[in-house]
């Protein structure tokens, strides 16, 4: 089953930064110094141990929890929508099923409701249930699929597949996949991570360890590790989020090494610093336009502007203009897009002998 669900607002290229964050729960420091930054399109997944600060990572993310020193600090146009399974005091009581999704997504229709209710256990008169009524599981579950049609393009969520059965959680699975909006998860389930991440992170003892991959490449490397150790070898770098130290790679010289890279460097500038440039012109043009449409839409539900026989057609008219320049610059963007990451592993594939 495929849910036809909103597709969030493009934010900026900065989604969220974190700087030398302390958190501290009483005696208890959880981190200290701690630095992070999300990318857009980036689908994080974090493991590690129970109580290694997973879940306290994701509320100080979201902005729910205090920190005792340091800064979030949010990206442009970044909507949060944070699921825990704590969080269900944002379902209103005294609506159904039905009308919790409703009042989320009005703009979706019954039929298309009844099918995500469905996805997540709802089916037929049972998305007449009130919500106070609802177990603490079937109340999870709503608020997931609440929080799916919120249109949120920056999903932050702590066990999301916990109270689903095997038919809903590939519903979640296929789902997120396929979300193009950024996203921050702990989940036990592997499968439900080799499907979702790009990006596998390991929380130890408040410092943060990258595997760009999924989480069979995270396993991979993980083994990979634990054999270089017990034969006393340095194993393959691992991108760190803390400390991204460059290392000298087998074989060659320091000094070969440091024109390698500053070739590297400067075959980058050549072919991938016009690409980039003119992607962050049309990223800004998008943005001019999308608030030009948010401003034109707002005008013409104004009572006067609708009544003005002369303005309402040239504000009607400018309205379709902009939808068609936003066609045409969405796909030159991706485009764009696509080519600076052909490039981009086209030189990582030449420089393939450099590490870091």
């Amino acid at each position: 089953m495929r849910l036809q669900l909103p597709q969030p607002k493009r934010t900026g290229k900065l989604v969220m930064q974190l700087k030398n964050v302390l958190k501290r729960y009483g005696d208890l420091t959880v981190y200290e110094g701690l630095n992070f930054t999300i990318s857009r399109g980036q689908k994080i997944a974090l493991v590690g141990h129970n109580g290694a600060g997973k879940s306290t990572l994701l509320k100080i993310l979201a902005g729910v929890t205090e920190i005792q020193s340091g800064e979030r600090i949010p990206g442009e146009h970044v909507r949060v929508e944070y699921y825990a399974q704590h969080q269900l005091d944002i379902l209103n009581p005294e609506n159904d099923i039905l009308q919790e999704l409703r009042a989320t997504a009005p703009e979706q229709s019954e039929v298309n409701l009844r099918k995500i209710a469905g996805a997540f256990l709802f089916a037929g008169d049972d998305v007449h249930k009130k919500i106070s009524v609802l177990s603490g599981g079937e109340k999870a579950r709503v608020a997931l699929a609440r929080m799916l049609l919120s249109g949120g393009n920056f999903m932050i969520l702590d066990e999301p597949t916990n109270h689903l059965d095997m038919q809903a959680r590939e519903v979640l699975k296929n789902t997120l996949s396929e979300y193009e909006g950024t996203m921050i998860f702990i989940s036990h389930d592997r499968d439900f991570i080799d499907a979702v991440a790009n990006i596998v992170i390991e929380v130890d003892e408040g410092t943060l360890r990258e595997y760009p991959g999924n989480y069979e490449y995270y396993q991979w490397k993980k083994e990979q590790e634990k054999a270089a150790a017990e034969n006393n070898e340095p194993a393959a770098s691992t991108v760190s989020s803390q400390d991204r130290a460059q290392s000298v790679s087998p074989g060659k010289s320091r000094k070969e090494n440091r024109k390698r890279r500053a070739e590297k460097q400067q075959e980058r500038a050549r072919i991938l610093g016009p690409l980039q440039r003119e992607h962050e012109r049309i990223e800004t043009e998008i943005s001019e336009l999308e608030q030009e449409k948010e401003a034109l839409t707002a005008d013409l539900c104004r009572q006067e502007i609708i009544a003005d026989k002369t303005l309402f057609p040239e504000k009607n008219k400018r309205l379709h203009e902009v939808e068609k320049q936003l066609t045409a610059l969405y796909e030159t963007w991706e485009n764009l897009a696509t080519e600076i990451e052909l490039r981009t592993e086209e030189l990582d594939e030449k420089y393939a002998d450099l590490q870091g």
